[in-house]
C-alpha cells in the first residue's frame, strides 16, 4: 500500500492463480459429445495465471470511502486455443463500491 495523500491509498497488487484440471475442463474444453463441425473437441489440463491490479481508495469522510479496481490477467496459450475463446491473450477486470465502517 502506498499513502499517496491523507485522503488517498493506492494498492497494488501482483497474483498468480491456480485452476485444477476439472476447472480447466469444465470452463475451456469441449467433450466428445459437446463437438460438432464449428467446435473440435478439445481437453484442458491444469493451468496458472499470472496477473496484476491497482486499488486506489479515496476516503471521503470519516467513515465514508471509495474504492475501485482494474486489474490484468494474461490468459495462457492452451486456454487461449480453446474453441470457446475468442482467442484474446489478456482478461481484463474492474469494480468500483462504496464502503462505510463504523
Amino acid at each position: 500500500m502506498n499513502l499517496i495523500s491523507e485522503e488517498l491509498i493506492l494498492r497494488t497488487s501482483f497474483n498468480l492463480e491456480w485452476h485444477d484440471d476439472r476447472y480447466a475442463e469444465y470452463f475451456f474444453g469441449v467433450k466428445g459429445q459437446e463437438a460438432s463441425s464449428s467446435r473440435n473437441e478439445y481437453h484442458v489440463k491444469n493451468f496458472f495465471q499470472p496477473g496484476v491490479s491497482l486499488m486506489p481508495i479515496y476516503k471521503v469522510r470519516d467513515h465514508l470511502s471509495f474504492v475501485g479496481v482494474v486489474g490484468f490477467k494474461l490468459i495462457p496459450k492452451s486456454i487461449r486455443n480453446s474453441p470457446t475463446m475468442n482467442g484474446r491473450g489478456l482478461e481484463t477486470f474492474g469494480l468500483m463500491a462504496i464502503n462505510y465502517s463504523l
